[in-house]
């Protein structure tokens, strides 16, 4: 009997192996996206690596220690860390069907009457070993899909943590711009002060009119709305750093100016490989990989599974003959699909659709990628210009300040000239602030667009 059983294990064992050669899915050739070799962007530098330090090259001491706070208490990139502990948790347990179960057990049971006549002891105990044999590449395919996925969960936290320090240097600079704006404020309201005295001075000599005094008053009162304006936007942009670093309490920044705030040199010719090591293309890469080896899993359920299952247990009525007399089984379980009303084709199209669906994110990940590099080189140069133009403009605004406040004084010219003047070199001032400040954003905007010297 044992020898028959052994025969027809052989033989349901060896025409799966026969039949059982899986076709594992080949996983689509990426069609390649058409980009140019490096970009062609006018500069100093000729350097082709991002630092993975990249902030440091702004020269700020203060905004590294500000980072750095960033990534120990950043709740954001908390979450993605626990993240990541989940998807390797799911990834273990997706893997040990690679690998045979193993279970014991040990039981002891009494049966007998009320009356204390015929009872008797059982004492028993099991070893099972049982193993699905991976012929389709089913629990093969399972696992590669479960790690490909805690690639990607790895690759998302990187995403999470460029996105957190391209994030904190931001706002930064923009604290660092606001104390520039404020100085100027000040800097205009003493002057408008100061022009209104003047005003003032003329007109109790009778050479100033009531309107003239009023209109200079009314500038005075818009600088200080101005100064009031500038100091509450710098409480809420401290707020919004306090934030990022999950602080409740505001997080004091020195009191710099942007011209304390080198300007890194952009690489020119930079090769267009450095999108590669941007974590997000990893990223749409890996979950692409994943979805692929969900397809195998799909079409392995269609075919049938074989389990094998192997006994050894012993039973006896003293606890101390339990090991006497051992008994061995051997069970080998076919499972075969016959109807399950579509459901398992239909598995198959969806994960043959989802397929799909990564594979166009991860394409269009490529694309978005390359044009948020190739905006942010080009606004750098626009930028580069317009500051240019902007310096000229500030140098002669303040000169015709100066010289209608010289002609007014000798009466030479009308106040209004003179207002006019004044407003100018204001607007002025605030544009330039503007543009110091938005040609530090777009850096950070292109090491982010580059992946922050991400590497795998």
């Amino acid at each position: 009997m044992e020898n028959k059983m052994s025969k027809y294990f052989y033989i349901i064992t060896l025409s799966l192996l026969v039949v059982g050669c899986s076709s594992k899915n080949n996983l689509e050739d990426i069609q390649t996206v058409s980009l140019p070799n490096e970009w062609n962007i006018s500069s100093e530098d000729n350097q082709k690596e991002i630092s993975q330090t990249w902030w440091q090259s702004f020269g700020s001491i203060e905004l590294d220690s500000l980072i750095l706070q960033a990534k120990n208490d950043s709740l954001d990139l908390q979450v993605a860390i626990n993240r990541i502990k989940q998807a390797r948790a799911k990834a273990k347990i997706a893997g040990a069907d690679l690998y045979p179960q193993i279970g014991a057990s040990l039981d002891a049971s009494r049966k007998g009457s009320f009356n204390h006549s015929g009872n008797t002891n059982n004492f028993s105990s099991n070893l099972e070993i049982s193993y699905e044999i991976d012929f389709w590449g089913k629990n093969r395919a399972f696992y590669e899909s479960a790690s490909e996925n805690l690639k990607a969960t790895i690759f998302q936290k990187d995403e999470v943590e460029l996105s957190m320090v391209s994030n904190v240097t931001m706002v930064y600079l923009n604290i660092v711009a606001l104390n520039d704006k404020i100085n100027i404020a000040k800097l205009n309201l003493k002057t408008a002060k100061e022009l209104y005295e003047l005003i003032q001075s003329k007109y109790d000599l009778g050479a100033s009119t009531k309107l003239e005094l009023t209109q200079q008053e009314i500038l005075f009162l818009q600088q200080q709305k101005v100064l009031v304006e500038l100091e509450n936007e710098l409480d809420e942009t401290n707020k919004i750093l306090s934030t990022l670093l999950a602080k409740t309490s505001n997080v004091e920044v020195h009191k710099i100016s942007l011209n304390d705030i080198q300007i890194p040199n952009i690489s020119s010719g930079l090769p267009s490989q450095l999108l590669l090591r941007r974590p997000d293309i990893a990223q749409a890469e890996a979950l692409m990989k994943s979805a692929n080896a969900n397809i195998d899993v799909a079409r392995a359920e269609m075919f049938p599974s074989l389990n094998l299952v192997g006994g050894l247990g012993t039973n006896a009525e003293k606890f101390s003959n339990i090991f006497d007399k051992p008994i061995y089984t051997l069970l080998s379980a076919l499972k075969i699909p016959i109807f399950y009303g579509g459901k398992l084709s239909a598995n198959y199209d969806l994960s043959q659709a989802e397929y799909e669906e990564m594979l166009i994110n991860y394409r269009k990940t490529i694309i978005n990628a390359f044009w948020e590099v190739d905006i942010a080189l080009r606004n750098i140069e626009n930028i580069d210009r317009q500051i240019q133009l902007q310096n000229k403009e500030l140098e002669q605004s303040q000169l015709a300040l100066n010289l209608s406040l010289a002609q007014y004084k000798v009466g030479a010219t009308t106040l209004m000239d003179l207002l006019d003047t004044q407003r100018n070199l204001y607007s002025a001032k605030d544009v330039s602030v503007q543009l110091k400040l938005k040609r530090l954003i777009l850096i950070v905007e292109l090491y982010k667009a580059l992946g922050g010297g991400w590497k795998v």
